[in-house]
């Protein structure tokens, strides 16, 4: 069972740290490159559609695959031996895991820097290559846990606790595939629906679950529903993946795409029952949460509005939601539990937690900012505006002002740091 008995499985506690500062540091290089990017214009990469889908799914990989990746891993490596009571990889693969991530994501910024097609699209491939290679490495631990985890240890979260870890491989080799595919017409597109609308979604969707079933404990949905909630969910994305690869072969209409992209976004919106976490904050008695995670949440709203009004003949350029569900949607979930599970380590009290505002109006204003740069907007190859480059700022002040709450936690504690943190010691059992 699991790994060994040298290790205890309260032995990964406390291990998110390394791969959360690594992630810190690779956004603001992240956001860093992409300001360089949009000021130079870069006009190589973006010469014409295709170089720019190309460049743009790399930008995509890099920061889905990578450090939005590590956060969820590091979240993964810290509480799942203790939820489920079983020890699954050892500290060698954890280290591993960060530094093939972290090379990776370096290769794929180094070749956004160079703008020159021929290298960029080297070094990206060698970079997504790696990323592939680190979903792949955690596709053991992730059949180990549903293998050997305790029956009872994942009642309030379901399948869509460990289903993910098993599906990672599966992501892996898909999105290697489809970048060394990249000049198939249609398999862009198929890159985009895949590692944001299945990958992705499903992750952002397990971790809400987790947060409000488990963490919080408002009961939001039934355990015994979960199953049928999280396969349907993964229907509907695989069913828009589909569509997406005709869309990108001109086979298909942009409001039959629309609306296949739409539908996923609504089931995960409705499937959280936003009414009782509404009323949940309304009544005087209310559990306090994580403001990152629900707003997180009512975003997938505004995408599902932003679907509609294309299948509905308003025109605008539907990256515009692939963009705000990554730097939006997603940056504030998987922010929110890192944040409210490093308050947890620190024995903080979830009535006296601080909510980072500066992080959340950003990300806000930036998800403004990019409805109102692409409405209406049809593609042009004149560099980017000055629109873009502000965009492109906020996105840097959030990466920023998270950081620095996260960190001043770390060189500048006040409040001792616990390897178990709190509520999660409910489930050791000696």
């Amino acid at each position: 069972m699991g790994v060994g008995s040298k290790y205890s499985k309260t032995w990964a506690a406390g291990s998110y740290f390394d791969l959360i500062l690594s992630s810190a540091l690779m956004m603001i290089l992240f956001i860093i490159t992409l300001t360089i990017v949009f000021i130079t214009g870069s006009s190589n990469l973006f010469a014409t559609k295709e170089l720019s889908n190309i460049a743009t799914l790399a930008v995509v990989i890099c920061a889905s695959m990578g450090w939005i990746m590590a956060m969820h891993a590091g979240i993964a490596f810290d509480i799942l031996p203790l939820i489920h009571g079983v020890v699954t990889f050892e500290y060698t693969l954890l280290r591993l895991y960060l530094l093939i991530n972290v090379a990776g994501q370096a290769l794929i910024l180094g070749g956004l820097l160079t703008n020159d097609v021929q290298l960029m699209q080297d070094f990206s491939t060698a970079g997504i290559a790696l990323l592939s290679w680190s979903l792949v490495m955690l596709g053991t631990p992730g059949k180990s846990l549903h293998k050997n985890k305790q029956t009872d240890s994942d009642d309030e979260v379901g399948i869509a606790s460990s289903l993910p870890g098993l599906l990672l491989p599966f992501f892996g080799f898909a999105m290697l595939a489809t970048w060394m595919l990249r000049d198939i017409p249609g398999m862009v597109q198929l890159g985009f629906s895949i590692v944001l609308v299945i990958f992705l979604n499903m992750i952002n969707f397990a971790s809400m679950l987790s947060h409000f079933n488990r963490r919080i404990n408002i009961n939001i949905v039934r355990p015994k529903n979960i199953p049928i909630i999280f396969i349907t969910l993964l229907i509907l994305s695989i069913t828009h993946s589909v569509v997406a690869f005709f869309f990108g072969r001109g086979q298909v209409s942009v409001e039959i795409f629309a609306t296949t992209l739409g539908l996923p976004f609504l089931w995960v919106f409705l499937s959280l029952k936003p009414h009782k976490l509404v009323r949940n904050s309304l009544s005087q008695n209310g559990i306090p949460y994580s403001k990152l995670i629900l707003t997180s949440l009512f975003s997938y709203l505004l995408l599902v509005v932003l679907s509609a009004l294309i299948m509905f003949g308003i025109q605008f350029h539907h990256g515009v939601i692939y963009a705000i569900f990554l730097f939006s949607t997603s940056l504030l979930c998987v922010w929110g539990m890192v944040l409210y599970l490093h308050e947890d380590h620190l024995h903080i009290s979830i009535h006296n937690r601080n909510t980072p505002w500066l992080t959340l109006i950003s990300l806000i204003g930036g998800a403004i900012l990019i409805i109102y740069i692409y409405f209406e907007l049809d593609f042009q190859n004149e560099g980017f505006s000055e629109l873009e480059i502000l965009w492109a700022v906020s996105l840097l002040i959030s990466f920023i002002s998270w950081s620095i709450f996260m960190i001043k936690d770390v060189f500048l504690a006040t409040k001792d740091w616990h390897k178990i943190p709190m509520f999660y010691n409910r489930y050791i059992k000696e």
